[in-house]
C-alpha cells in the first residue's frame, strides 16, 4: 500500500502527533474523482478537510476526552497513479483491512 504523494508538500492532520507502528488511529486521503459525472472536484477533499482541522476543539465536554489523548497517525493521501485505478484501490482496501487498527479515510468522491 502506497500513501503519501511522495513530495513532502501534504499537510498531515493538525491533531496527527504519532507514527504508524504506535498509533491508534490511521488517517488516510482518498483524493478520488474518477467517476465524478458532474463537478470534478472532490478530490480536494482530504486536503481541506486537514487545512480545517486545526478549527476542531480537542477536547469533547460530552465524551470528556480529547484528541490530543489518542495517538493520530496521518499516511497522507493514497495516490492513484494509474489507469487501473480500480485493481489499485482493491490492492490497497486488502491491504488497510488486514491491518489491526482504527481507520478513518478522508474523501474525496463517495467516501
Amino acid at each position: 500500500m502506497e500513501g503519501g504523494k511522495g513530495d513532502g508538500e501534504i499537510m498531515k492532520l493538525y491533531y496527527s502527533n504519532s507514527n504508524y507502528k504506535d498509533a491508534d488511529v490511521i488517517i488516510m486521503g482518498l483524493p478520488f474523482d474518477k467517476t465524478s459525472s458532474f463537478i470534478p472536484d472532490s478530490r480536494f477533499g482530504p486536503e481541506f478537510i486537514r487545512l480545517c482541522s486545526e478549527n476542531i476543539e480537542d477536547y469533547s465536554p460530552y465524551q470528556d476526552k480529547s484528541l490530543l489523548d489518542l495517538k493520530i497517525c496521518d499516511l497522507e493521501d493514497l495516490q492513484f497513479t494509474t489507469k487501473n485505478w480500480q485493481l489499485e484501490s482493491q490492492k490497497a482496501l486488502r491491504d488497510i483491512l488486514d491491518i489491526k487498527k482504527q481507520f478513518i479515510f478522508l474523501g474525496g468522491e463517495h467516501t
